[in-house]
């Protein structure tokens, strides 16, 4: 039995070999030289099953970076209209296109407006511009009733006397009656 399997065991041997240099011929004739192995198919398959583990991983971060800039712009409006005040969406759509130069630029205006806002109104400005249009307005009332009841400025003479009354007349209709 011995000598069966030792001659099984040789044949094995020479059909090996047989195939070995079968394949090293079509390897020759394919690239003009016979030449040992620099790696073995394992390591390849290895380097394969690496480079296959990586590309996946890179296509689900890829997945989840599109899915996180998804939410980033969620809720923006295309804003391209400069000649318009955009709104929040708008503002917000045009900030996230910006470049940085750009962002450092809208982010100094807006705190620059922020603190002009702040000082308005630390120093109450808005009352003070109501009053100065209340007193233009009244202004222009007199004007206009001056020029319609045709209140002319008394001669140098009569100054005291006369213009100051007309005055007080003007400020007694414009009181009562309002703008004309």
């Amino acid at each position: 039995m011995s000598e069966g399997l030792a001659a099984d065991a040789e044949r094995y041997k020479q059909e090996c070999l047989d195939a070995c240099k079968t394949i090293a011929d079509m390897h020759a004739a394919a690239v003009g030289e016979v030449r040992g192995p620099t790696r073995g198919v394992i390591e390849d398959v290895a380097d394969m099953r690496a480079r296959g583990l990586a590309a996946e991983e890179a296509l689900t971060n890829a997945l989840a970076a599109i899915g996180e800039l998804a939410q980033l712009h969620e809720g923006e409006e295309p804003y391209t209209d400069a000649s318009v005040v955009p709104t929040p969406a708008q503002w917000i759509w045009k900030w996230n296109r910006a470049t940085p130069t750009r962002r450092l630029r809208m982010a100094e205006a807006v705190l620059g407006a922020q603190e002009a806002a702040q000082g308005c109104v630390t120093a109450d400005h808005q009352s003070a511009v109501e009053e100065l249009r209340a007193a233009n307005s009244a202004i222009y009332r007199i004007r206009c009733i001056a020029d319609t009841k045709a209140i002319a400025a008394p001669p140098p003479d009569s100054f005291q006397a006369g213009y100051r009354e007309a005055m007080k007349k003007v400020m007694e209709i414009v009181l009562t009656e309002g703008a004309p």
